[in-house]
């Protein structure tokens, strides 16, 4: 990976859905680090007011909902009914929004380049542009048990979650793009810790 041109570190932290990403961030934030997801990006830019939102809005005219205002927003149970039906959608929505995510991202990390930074992006593959952006990448990995774990934590079924990490590279994918990897394997005390001990590793180094 390419080194910053100054001492603060920049982390990206990647695997499939399920594997522990969410509570591997949050545990690089309570020790400090300034965190971000690619999840939260693409949340602001499908906003009313974000970059993404009038092409989605051509794109997929009825993946969208009036809220209490009046105002036109886009219903995300449509839109992920529309890309898990159609494969052609699925590219169609990745084409707007990847190259804005990257955008973000990167103007992220000059923005606060004076800070320890870390990044969640669970799509990552040996031709990803984010590669050249971090100084570390932690792949979080774990069994097909946390499918049904990720389906209890949030809106989505089992059946979607499974099309997802379907969708994903594998295990072994991810690890070999990785610098740490670290499996998702235990309790959650002794993952947490692991990635805890990871993250006061780092700033030492």
């Amino acid at each position: 990976m390419l080194l910053s041109s100054v001492f603060m570190l920049s982390v990206l932290i990647t695997g499939p859905i399920g594997s522990g990403k969410s509570s591997a961030l949050a545990t690089f934030g309570e020790r400090g680090w300034l965190t971000l997801t690619a999840d939260d990006v693409v949340a602001l830019l499908q906003q009313p007011s974000g970059a993404a939102f009038p092409y989605i809005l051509e794109r997929f005219p009825t993946a969208t909902l009036t809220d209490s205002d009046g105002s036109t927003v886009i219903d995300k149970a449509k839109l992920r009914t529309h890309i898990f039906s159609d494969k052609s959608a699925k590219e169609s929505l990745e084409a707007i929004l990847h190259p804005l995510v990257q955008t973000e991202i990167t103007q992220w990390l000059t923005t606060h380049s004076d800070r320890h930074c870390v990044v969640e992006i669970p799509l990552i593959d040996s031709e990803s542009p984010y590669l050249e952006l971090f100084d570390h990448v932690v792949a979080i990995t774990a069994d097909d048990a946390s499918i049904d774990r990720k389906a209890s934590q949030t809106g989505l079924t089992t059946e979607q979650v499974a099309t997802i990490r379907c969708n994903q590279p594998s295990n072994d994918a991810y690890i070999a793009l990785a610098d740490t990897h670290i499996a998702n394997d235990s309790t959650e005390e002794e993952f947490v810790l692991r990635v805890a001990e990871l993250a006061g590793q780092l700033i030492m180094r």
